[in-house]
């Protein structure tokens, strides 16, 4: 399932600038395309599987600025995201 995540929030702030994550998931909770869900609406091993995949995704897409010695420790609270 593509699922397009997008208005995420959390920690540290930069982590947020505005970015559409296209991922390829495979989810337990039942959705329809072309809907706009809320984090709060999948079950929570969805949650934490779409939340470890953005913040792979976000580092692989910034590693010439995020220093290895930084040592982050980044927390999603909620995001937003639809089925394509």
């Amino acid at each position: 399932m593509k699922v397009e995540v997008f208005a995420v929030k959390g920690t540290p702030i930069w982590f947020f600038t505005p970015y559409v994550f296209e991922l390829k998931i495979k989810l337990f909770t039942t959705l329809d395309k072309e809907i706009l869900y809320k984090s709060s609406d999948l079950i929570f091993q969805d949650k934490l599987a779409i939340e470890k995949l953005l913040i792979l995704e976000y580092t692989e897409l910034n590693r010439e600025i995020l220093n290895k010695e930084m040592q982050l420790k980044f927390k999603i609270d909620s995001f937003e995201f639809c089925v394509i």
